[in-house]
């Protein structure tokens, strides 16, 4: 079949309109924060910055199997996601019992797909062989470049990057049911042309796409850092379309390190929902912490939020199925009227 491109469209497939099925008894998508911990510095990233500007509450670095488990119990309780990801501001593969956390989630069947997000570094024959047993559904690969020497310029790691190559091909070769979408960002590509990048990945990839870089990072100076002073359109290289109520929160959730659920993927100043340690998932998901936030969004007051007011994801990440303004007034009145 060859290598598809997926440049400029969603990741899972066709979106549903969003003003369509609000209220949702459960997340469509969630993404599950295993390790507050990065092989990489990326200079996009958070994770570039001293500790004391991230702005990430988290108290924990590694989530525990017993957390996780009960997560993963209170999820299959409520039906379940559609998606359900292992990412986050840190390296999934980083987390020793990333393996038995995917083969958990297939075995409670919570989710319609279960992925991971990875700079696929720290992948290994027994790693690969490990995932693909567990029933891993999906894996997206972020490139840093094209060379050893792009890497450690992006990301502040010494990269042996022809073993990198053939990891990913023993990977593609032994894939079984994972399908595997290798990514990049525009400003990676420097001094390399799109055909360089299809030609050295394509033939070991079942989707590729590459992306353009937004700024998502509140104190990363991203004109100065990349020189660029317009940035025009999304990651998928859509128009921005600056909403005024944030889609995520209605069909999102977040699960930290530490427990706290977060109903968008601001991790600066984040809005906390509640922790799984204290509550049940739904009593978190359909509670009045939630609620409220979600009848603000509507009324078009996000901005009394700080993690709001810096975010920029709303607009750099929305797809236009999410977008939701114009039936803000409706859908107050018909499901936020307590």
């Amino acid at each position: 079949m060859g290598t598809k491109r997926m440049d400029g469209k969603p990741v899972n497939g066709a979106r549903q309109l969003l003003r369509d099925v609000i209220p949702l008894p459960a997340p469509y998508s969630i993404t599950v924060f295993p390790i507050y911990a990065c092989n990489f510095k990326c200079r996009y990233c958070m994770q570039s910055l001293p500790p004391e500007q991230r702005l990430n509450t988290c108290t924990e670095t590694l989530m525990t199997m017993e957390m996780y488990r009960k997560f993963i119990d209170e999820l299959a309780e409520m039906g379940g996601t559609k998606a359900l990801h292992f990412a986050g501001y840190g390296e999934p593969l980083l987390h020793p019992n990333i393996v038995e956390m995917v083969g958990y989630a297939k075995e409670k069947q919570v989710a319609n797909t279960v992925d991971i997000v990875t700079n696929g570094v720290l992948l290994t024959e027994q790693l690969v062989h490990g995932l693909v047993d567990a029933g891993l559904d999906h894996m997206r690969i972020s490139l840093q470049g094209l060379n050893a020497e792009r890497y450690e310029e992006m990301c502040e790691a010494k990269v042996d990057f022809e073993k990198f190559l053939q990891m990913l091909r023993y990977l593609y070769e032994h894939k079984g049911q994972i399908r595997l979408y290798l990514k990049i960002l525009d400003v990676e590509l420097e001094g390399h042309t799109e055909e360089e990048f299809l030609a050295m990945f394509g033939g070991v990839a079942d989707e590729v796409a590459i992306e353009h870089l937004i700024p998502l990072a509140d104190k990363i100076d991203y004109e100065k850092e990349f020189q660029r002073d317009n940035f025009g359109v999304t990651m998928g290289g859509l128009s921005v379309n600056h909403a005024q109520v944030c889609p995520q929160p209605f069909y999102y959730m977040m699960f930290n390190p530490d427990g706290d659920l977060i109903p968008c993927c601001m991790s600066e100043r984040p809005i906390i929902l509640g922790n799984i340690k204290q509550k049940k998932l739904i009593e978190i998901w359909n509670g009045g912490v939630r609620r409220n936030f979600l009848k603000n969004q509507l009324k078009k007051k996000k901005d009394q939020y700080p993690a709001c007011r810096s975010c920029t994801y709303y607009r750099y990440g929305l797809w236009p199925e999410d977008y939701i303004d114009d039936a803000a007034e409706e859908l107050l009145a018909r499901h936020f009227t307590d």
